[in-house]
């Protein structure tokens, strides 16, 4: 369970910047926990009981405290604590899912916040505060799996033909891509 500082837009520092920055210790988070070569699970919730946002990070066994000293490096002031397995639904309640897939290949990059200019997160964020107070629950989890090598050799390979100017059909001919 991960409790970060709320931030204070008294430190000097325009709103702008201040979601820019989050985005960037993020990115160093995942980027130390990639470092791993192992699978990796974040998670944002809040319980059906309650209207606190949690934030959830889940590594394999042995490297809990890593994962604590990456978390606690980037936010000084945050808290980070072991704890046992937490269930945000229901009892009586009925579960729905989705999941993303990207249109055309998962060879092509996704646009980052930074790209668009706009902090993508705080919409997901705000949604999970309209919640009901008791009986909804709601989590959004990502799951990070490494690549095998194979896998990242082909996705450079083809990141370098659609540098080239070749067309993503002809780029991705042979390399086992999927194309929708």
């Amino acid at each position: 369970l991960i409790r970060l500082p709320r931030s204070v837009e008294s430190h000097g520092k325009e709103k702008d910047s201040d979601w820019k920055e989050e985005v960037n210790l993020m990115s160093q988070l995942f980027s130390a926990l990639a470092g791993l070569r192992e699978s990796f699970v974040f998670e944002v919730a809040v319980p059906n009981v309650g209207e606190e946002i949690s934030f959830y990070l889940t590594v394999s066994r042995g490297k809990e405290e890593f994962a604590i000293r990456q978390i606690q490096g980037l936010w000084k002031d945050a808290q980070a604590d072991l704890v046992s397995d937490f269930n945000i639904f229901h009892p009586d309640g009925v579960a729905t899912a989705v999941y993303l897939q990207e249109k055309k290949s998962y060879v092509l990059p996704i646009r980052t916040c930074l790209e668009a200019g706009v902090d993508t997160f705080s919409t997901i964020i705000s949604n999970m505060t309209k919640i009901q107070i008791a009986g909804e629950g709601i989590a959004l989890q990502v799951v990070v799996k490494p690549a095998s090598s194979s896998l990242r050799k082909n996705i450079l390979a083809t990141r370098t033909k659609l540098q080239k100017g070749e067309s993503l059909d002809h780029a991705v001919e042979d390399k086992g891509f999927m194309m929708l």
